[in-house]
């Protein structure tokens, strides 16, 4: 098969982001890993869910132990970077060393070498691309669409991602948003109806409940769902660190609770899969052919 549309039509991937706590305020903070980690994985099992964890390089070795277990318990894993910078900012060089430095650690783990891979801070650009195909990766999950990110104050736009596809397919050379002859998968994020450019998972969930979250899967445009987890979601960060800002804490909560009702949620309405099971079903790329934009 090589129609990613159909591989994946009205399916739900449940994918989890394993990094530091929120870099942005913490530093050298791992309650994410170390404590909501064993916990997300405890209730996957139970309610027998298989989902994409993408970690974070540099969480290698100090957390080997626990990162180990993602893949004894059955779920794919994939690279997050090495650290939680915007890959963007940096020459293609120096992401080719960080990528191969990342895919080398979480190789130790995941037990095989790794094959998807998501930007941090959906950073991905087409120098990232052109390292992972180096690399060997096969599916990517950094596009968010709908994105726009602003600098200097909001003054300058620097990364915009409005005309991003919403349904998995292979970019072009030269140009990731447009439809092309990559090898490649790109399975883009789930844009939240309810935030337009943010994605739709824990952190929307811990803020204003299972039935809103539920409403906003319902909106979903696109032919798939991607419910997006970051570690640092499913712990408490408040209690520990009162001085982050209330978006934080309000986003980061230990009650899984609302999670297993989403999970049945989207196992009742779409029926879930994995991104592995997903790139299998597409198969490579067959030709190059015309790039075309979608």
């Amino acid at each position: 098969m090589n129609d990613p549309d159909s591989a994946g039509a009205g399916r739900a991937f449940v994918s989890v982001d394993v990094e530091q706590d929120i870099s942005l305020y913490l530093r050298d903070s791992y309650q994410g890993v170390e404590e909501a980690l064993p916990r997300l994985l405890d209730l996957f099992q139970e309610e027998q869910v298989r989902a994409d964890f993408f970690v974070q390089g540099s969480l290698l070795p100090a957390h080997a132990e626990v990162l180990a277990e993602i893949p004894r318990k059955g779920h794919n894993v994939g690279v997050h970077g090495l650290l939680h910078h915007r890959l963007f900012l940096r020459p293609r060089f120096i992401q080719g060393r960080h990528l191969t430095q990342s895919t080398g650690l979480v190789a130790r783990v995941a037990g095989s070498r790794p094959r998807m891979f998501r930007a941090p801070g959906f950073s991905i650009s087409e120098g990232t691309f052109d390292v992972l195909e180096r690399l060997g990766y096969e599916l990517d999950s950094s596009v968010m669409p709908g994105g726009v990110l602003r600098m200097f104050r909001g003054r300058v736009v620097v990364r915009d991602f409005r005309r991003a596809p919403r349904s998995p397919y292979h970019p072009a050379r030269g140009d990731f948003l447009a439809e092309g002859s990559r090898d490649i998968l790109e399975v883009p994020l789930t844009e939240n109806p309810k935030f337009p450019g943010a994605p739709l998972g824990l952190g929307y969930l811990n803020t204003y409940g299972t039935e809103a979250t539920v409403q906003a899967l319902r909106e979903v445009r696109g032919s798939h769902c991607t419910f997006l987890l970051h570690s640092w979601e499913a712990v408490n960060l408040g209690a520990r660190h009162p001085g982050l800002p209330d978006y934080v804490k309000k986003e980061s909560s230990g009650n899984l609770e609302p999670l297993r009702a989403i999970l049945g949620a989207l196992k009742d309405g779409r029926g879930l899969d994995t991104l592995t099971s997903l790139r299998a079903r597409t198969g490579p790329r067959r030709g190059s052919g015309s790039e075309r934009r979608r």
